[in-house]
């Protein structure tokens, strides 16, 4: 889809979500078992993790999530 000029792009971590019930559903396997087995383990990534709900449960070295204009929190 081609954007406007002047137009705005937004991201949001909620298709994520959704696929990844998807792919628990399809699958029958959790979504962090069919990321290793089917995307990381062929492209020999062997250190991933998936990013926690809040910000203590963060990793180390992990990035922080800011709230941008919306004011209200990233996790």
């Amino acid at each position: 889809m081609k954007k406007r000029p002047g137009g705005q792009d937004y991201y949001s971590n909620i298709g994520y979500m959704f696929l990844g019930r998807v792919i628990e559903k399809v699958s029958g396997m959790k979504y962090i078992e069919f990321l290793k087995k089917f995307i990381m383990d062929p492209i020999n990534v062997k250190d991933f993790k998936l990013a926690g709900d809040y910000r203590k449960d963060r990793s180390p070295n992990e990035v922080v999530y800011y709230p941008l204009e919306f004011k209200c929190s990233p996790y």
